[in-house]
């Protein structure tokens, strides 16, 4: 296992990931279904062994059903969002996204 030279936060964020999965009565087998990952490989997540992509917690975050910060903040209460809320994100997140590409693509 390779220690974890990440970021200072990890250890906040790999908190919330756990305090979500036992706040949910869920297993680490279940979530990494729900991934479509190995458990092994999200026990290292929870872990702070490997790293987290933010695909991976946008993917966490809709499943549970909070917002991304829910799982990025610091000794704040998880409050559950409203699909909606998480609709205008990703619309906001694609928005966004898609101003980059045009950005790439012209020359």
């Amino acid at each position: 296992m390779r220690k974890n030279t990440l970021y200072p936060h990890l250890r906040q964020i790999t908190s919330n990931l756990i305090a979500l999965r036992n706040k949910s009565n869920l297993t680490q087998q279940a979530i990494a279904n729900e991934l479509g990952i190995e458990r092994k490989t999200y026990a290292a997540m929870e872990n702070g062994q490997t790293d987290i992509r933010l695909s991976t917690l946008i993917k966490l975050s809709a499943f549970y059903k909070v917002p991304l910060s829910a799982i990025l903040r610091d000794k704040e209460e998880i409050i559950p969002m409203d699909l909606s809320d998480l609709r205008h994100l990703l619309e906001n997140v694609i928005q966004k996204i898609e101003v980059i590409n045009k950005g790439k693509l012209t020359p």
